[in-house]
């Protein structure tokens, strides 16, 4: 089951949302941390 998952949650994080100004949650999350990073 777990390679499944892997996959369906892999499959989510990259498609661009809109309410991310069409980031993909990974992009979204990255940016983040750069911008936290002193």
């Amino acid at each position: 089951h777990q390679p499944y998952l892997t996959a369906i949650a892999e499959e989510l994080n990259e498609r661009p949302r809109a309410t991310l100004d069409y980031l993909t949650p990974r992009e979204a999350f990255e940016r983040l941390l750069v911008a936290s990073t002193p």
